[in-house]
């Protein structure tokens, strides 16, 4: 009997993780995500490449920005205000065409971010860290889409 309970319990904390998982299956027109045990496919409004450099650290009075989202919507925010790329080496900021308003932008900030699926927890760190101190060494791919619940979604990959 306590056998059988174990497995229970291990089957039940197996479970909990698969529907933990939040990510993006693939990209491409569509968009394939897996969130809490459920996926949806929705298509992909928009793409951009986003190089994030100093300058989308902090926001226009200053302050440090630690969040992805607010990051990547001060990215979008430099691009169009001065429409000057980032650029490092062969990587830079593209052209959205979307985020052109305050309005628009604020939708960053706001939008659920999914990484691919299958990093490690250290590899989506390192990620993640690299992406918040402006050291990524390549660009992010940013798959823009409208989230079956309602607002924008933002599917985030690594470009080296």
């Amino acid at each position: 009997m306590k056998i059988f309970a174990m497995a229970v319990v291990i089957s039940a904390a197996f479970s909990s993780i698969a529907q933990a998982q939040v990510c993006v299956e693939s990209v491409g027109d569509s968009v394939s995500i897996l969130e809490n045990g459920n996926r949806f496919e929705v298509p992909v409004m928009l793409r951009y490449t986003a190089r994030t450099a100093n300058r989308d650290l902090q926001n226009s009075a200053g302050v440090r920005l630690t969040g992805i989202g607010a990051i990547l919507q001060q990215d979008r925010a430099n691009y169009h205000k001065t429409s000057t790329p980032d650029i490092s080496g062969p990587f830079r900021d593209s052209q959205d065409g979307y985020f052109f308003s305050l309005s628009r932008r604020v939708q960053i900030g706001r939008a659920p971010i999914y990484n691919e699926c299958g990093l490690s927890a250290d590899q989506l760190e390192d990620f993640n860290s690299n992406l918040r101190n402006a050291t990524l060494p390549g660009v992010v791919d940013v798959a823009v889409f409208r989230h079956p619940s309602g607002g924008l979604g933002l599917a985030l990959s690594q470009v080296d």
